[in-house]
């Protein structure tokens, strides 16, 4: 941990007396999960709301826990009876929001709120404030006839069928009559009004995409959350969930993006216009996608800050499964060489970027290896995403369809058992950049293969990782022939991917640079 963040964290605790407080908002690909891990180590007090999603990949047993048996669906799992030697921690808050709520808020005192900022409240209550009038609920006190008569019509029209849609408390006096005080519903649409209104002013050219009646549900879910946001110094917020934050008024807060600033705040949507609003408003924005430069500078951020992708370092290490399992792929696939490609699978002519793996690239490459240098080598993929038919028919196609095993996506700890018992790992190759997978493989000192635009990269890391950079399949055989028949070359690879993981990747590093874009946000 870098001495500074270290300092900065103690000089925090012993004036606020107590350690920081940060909430991470949402838990895609687990990212919230082990950011918070790596946090509370060092004493901040993190803590995870992760409410009304439970993808396995975003689920904390799907990382921590030995998961053997099926688990159901992919988006409602049962892991009781499969997922075993783990329990939820009490930081982690999953379910239904309002349980969540509950269950988060209750952890601290009544009083225990973080003090207000004296920076702008949200624009709900800065609108409920403009529309707010003196309390109905004292003039009706001191004038009980005009309240009865009132009650007593009420009643009437109720009983002839007529739907009062104001109730009593909608009154109030206004000179020397009444004026009717707006609804609820009446209000919620001035404040969406107003958000819209504002979105317009930060992105004059993308007027009409969204409308008051578009962004009403986030900002009703902005405001039931606000409640457990004033508990926390700063709340981070992944994927679309900086929409909710910015909507609540909470201020600091920190916009996190893991591939999701590439293409949807540009989306011609009131959720891709908000989306965009929440990451112009944020306090600091986070860069995991080191091309994800090019969408922040786009949308004018100021300031953003590139963090690598968080990675569980445990159960990394080989073991006599892992070792178990390279035995076993040798005896009943033959295999001189184990390709593991993990990599959902998609890819099409059209090379989505958000999508876009490239799977294509390396099934030609590999096929041609089995073809011409090494007919027992193994590529082991993982059976999952839009193209997994496609690239099945391809590999018919190409002749090499038995030197292929598919395997369902694996927990993290059988994952990193098929890392350690494989030779190489296979990334991704369209887009040019990389996530959690390579700096995984990479701290078990494994070879990558992949697609590196480098100078894409410079921005990121002091040095470049040193990965097998493949863009195309003459690149993809020729790399694979140059470990496979070459056990020092591969291994060389290896130790410095793990050195370089250590130095520029790992969760200390992580930390380290989360405290720091904390600390800015607070300033």
């Amino acid at each position: 941990m870098d001495d500074n963040a270290q300092s900065w964290l103690a000089q925090f605790e012993e004036a606020n007396g107590r350690p920081l407080r940060v909430l991470h908002y949402g838990n895609i690909a687990s990212n919230g999960y082990l950011n918070a891990k790596a946090l509370r180590a060092l004493g901040v007090h993190a803590d995870v709301l992760s409410h009304d999603y439970y993808h396995i990949m975003g689920c904390p047993e799907w990382e921590d826990a030995e998961v053997s048996g099926s688990w159901g669906d992919d988006f409602a799992p049962r892991w009781k009876g499969v997922a075993t030697d783990f329990v939820l921690p009490p930081w982690f808050f999953r379910g239904p929001l309002d349980h969540c709520l509950e269950s988060a808020i209750a952890q601290f005192d009544v009083h225990d709120a973080v003090p207000a900022s004296n920076r702008p409240v949200s624009f709900a209550e800065s609108v409920e404030g403009k529309l707010r009038s003196p309390g109905a609920a004292a003039f009706f006190a001191s004038h009980p006839k005009i309240f009865a008569i009132l009650r007593y019509v009420r009643r009437s029209l109720q009983r002839a069928g007529t739907t009062v849609r104001k109730p009593f408390s909608s009154w109030v006096r206004h000179g020397a009559g009444f004026q009717l005080q707006p609804s609820e519903a009446e209000k919620r649409q001035a404040q969406a009004n107003e958000i819209v209104s504002e979105l317009s002013r930060m992105f004059p050219d993308r007027i009409g995409q969204a409308d008051g009646i578009d962004v009403l549900r986030h900002a009703s879910l902005a405001t039931k959350l606000r409640r457990l946001f004033d508990h926390y110094d700063i709340v981070h917020a992944y994927a679309t969930n900086p929409i909710q934050v910015w909507l609540s008024g909470k201020r600091p807060y920190v916009a996190y993006e893991h591939g999701t600033i590439r293409q949807l705040p540009f989306e011609k949507t009131a959720d891709g216009l908000c989306l965009a609003g929440a990451y112009r408003q944020a306090d600091v924005t986070v860069i995991t996608n080191c091309d994800n430069k090019l969408a922040a500078e786009r949308l004018e951020l100021d300031p953003f800050v590139f963090v690598p992708h968080p990675v569980n370092e445990e159960f990394l290490a080989p073991t006599t499964a892992s070792e178990t399992l390279r035995r076993k792929l040798q005896d009943e696939q033959a295999a001189s060489f184990v390709l593991l490609h993990p990599s959902r699978q998609h890819w099409s002519e059209q090379r989505d970027p958000s999508l876009e793996k490239g799977n294509d690239i390396l099934i030609r490459g590999f096929a041609r290896v089995v073809k011409e240098v090494d007919p027992q080598m193994l590529l082991v993929m993982v059976d999952w995403g839009q193209m997994v038919d496609e690239s099945k028919a391809l590999l018919r196609e190409l002749g090499c369809a038995d030197r292929v095993l598919w395997i369902p996506p694996q927990p993290h700890r059988s994952f990193a058992r098929w890392i350690n018992a494989s030779d190489a790992i296979a990334d991704q190759f369209y887009l040019g950049a990389f996530g959690s997978l390579t700096p995984k493989a990479m701290a078990c000192g494994k070879p990558v293969l992949l697609n590196l635009n480098e100078e894409m990269h410079e921005w990121c890391f002091e040095r470049q990782p040193p990965v097998l950079n493949t863009k195309t399949s003459d690149d993809v055989f020729d790399a694979l022939r140059r470990i496979s028949t070459n056990p020092d070359e591969r291994f060389r690879i290896g130790a410095e991917s793990k050195a370089w993981y250590e130095a520029e990747h790992s969760m200390d590093v992580v930390a380290h640079r989360l405290t720091g874009v904390y600390e800015r946000a607070l300033r």
